[in-house]
């Protein structure tokens, strides 16, 4: 009897010892393809945040924590990108004004010299002082936006704030 319960156990045991092989293979391969399921919507989510995109991911499951992490990291690049471009836009129209507001003396400046150059001979004194005395008022003028370039240069984009008030 114990030489066929010996057999017996020979038989037995490699049996069971597949079948618990098999058996954790089987968990292991339902438990990888879990977390794959699991890591590849964050893995999307975070190439989306690479190429400048939100990512909005379940913060169920497995990978609950680290899809969180990945939706609130999106949310501050969206609010840093959103930040960006109203700065560009805020300093692409100021540049449109400071622009507008250099070109206008400069415009009455070459104006009134043009008059004094082409018109030499039949302008009156009165006439000629009132010219210069617009070009002088013109420069004058550009040496303070000039003046209130450069204090802003000074000060640092950053930290400059521009209030535009009527001249």
């Amino acid at each position: 009897a114990s030489t066929y319960m010996i057999e017996q156990m020979q038989i037995w045991i490699p049996a069971v010892l597949m079948l618990n092989l098999l058996a954790a293979l089987a968990l292991a391969l339902l438990l990888g393809w879990r977390m794959y399921r699991a890591a590849a919507p964050l893995a999307e989510g975070i190439s989306g945040l690479a190429r400048g995109e939100g990512a909005k991911l379940s913060e169920r499951g497995v990978l609950g924590l680290l899809s969180a992490d990945v939706n609130r990291a999106s949310e501050k690049l969206l609010a840093q990108r959103t930040l960006l471009h109203k700065r560009d836009r805020t300093r692409t129209e100021w540049i449109a004004g400071v622009s507008h507001d250099i070109r206008t003396p400069l415009t009455g400046i070459v104006g009134a010299t043009n008059v004094l150059l082409e018109q030499e001979e039949t302008i009156t004194p009165a006439q000629r002082h009132e010219l210069i005395q617009s070009a002088n008022q013109e420069a004058q003028w550009l040496i303070r936006i000039v003046e209130n370039l450069l204090s802003i240069t000074r000060i640092g984009a950053e930290n400059a704030c521009v209030t535009k008030t009527p001249e």
